[in-house]
């Protein structure tokens, strides 16, 4: 496994590299009044990734750790940063660290196979695994696009297809022929097919709260106190939804459908910008 994240890391730091100094290949800052960065700050960042990278290469990973961190806490997020950050999480045997780092780079990459393969493999680690459906499994069963699409990516194809279907109704307005009513068919299904997975994936990253089993393993317990008994033990990496907040806890949702209170210095958030 180091073996092929080192390659990974290797094959991908000239491109983020060149992306962190350019703004763009997915790069982008989460605060949003940081402004957008000087010249000399681009130039620091780029620096401190490629110095990030370099550590990790050398099995520094403590180090690398750090400077990881150190750009997200400067306000930079993108793919290949999450990727590597899980990485280095995972040669420090932080496990639930490591799935979560790799579920945020999944919204900026969704498709890349090295970060598909290393997700895998983690989630493989956890003690008792159970799974990672979540609520919209039947979905993903049936959408296959709908995994393997950003948010972005979802939007810009449901304004495609609804400039698509403007131009198709306008045809079978003009010609009232059998053709042109057909491809307005066909591209209202299109839209409704896209549309539909775009609001889903919309309601999922805004509403869905996915987060993570971080320190070890966590005590889901039948209400939000230490003295209520525990219903089961998550192990470090399992993935819950959190349905609800009470004081120092949180109910959460587990992909095989029991639920318990978990302490929230134990869970870690997938969404962005949760603990920022």
């Amino acid at each position: 496994m180091s073996e092929g994240c080192g390659r990974w890391v290797r094959g991908m730091a000239l491109a983020a590299l060149v992306a962190a100094m350019a703004v763009r290949g997915g790069v982008v800052l989460a605060a949003a009044d940081a402004g957008s960065p000087t010249a000399a700050a681009r130039d620091v960042l780029a620096k401190d990734y490629a110095a990030a990278v370099q550590a990790y290469l050398d099995g520094q990973y403590e180090r690398a750790q750090g400077l990881f961190e150190g750009l997200l806490a400067a306000g930079w997020r993108n793919g290949p940063l999450y990727f590597n950050l899980g990485n280095t999480y995972l040669q420090r045997d932080s496990l639930g660290e490591a799935i979560r780092a790799y579920r945020r780079a999944e919204l900026f990459m969704p498709r890349d196979s090295d970060l598909r393969h290393n997700l895998a493999l983690a989630r493989g680690q956890v003690a008792e695994p159970v799974g990672a459906k979540g609520p919209l499994y039947a979905l993903r069963s049936i959408a296959f696009w709908y995994d393997l699409a950003t948010h972005r990516e979802l939007a810009l194809a449901t304004v495609a297809a609804w400039v698509v279907v403007c131009a198709m109704v306008a045809w079978n307005v003009a010609s009232r022929s059998l053709a042109s009513g057909v491809a307005a068919a066909v591209g209202l299904g299109l839209l409704g097919l896209v549309g539909g997975s775009w609001a889903v994936k919309h309601y999922e990253l805004t509403r869905v709260d996915a987060q993570v089993v971080v320190n070890g393993d966590a005590d889901a317990r039948g209400g939000p106190s230490a003295g209520q008994a525990v219903a089961f033990t998550a192990s470090e990496g399992t993935e819950v939804t959190v349905l609800a907040s009470e004081g120092a806890y949180r109910r959460v949702h587990r992909a095989d459908g029991r639920e318990g209170w978990i302490r929230t210095d134990q869970l870690a958030p997938v969404r962005l910008g949760d603990d920022d």
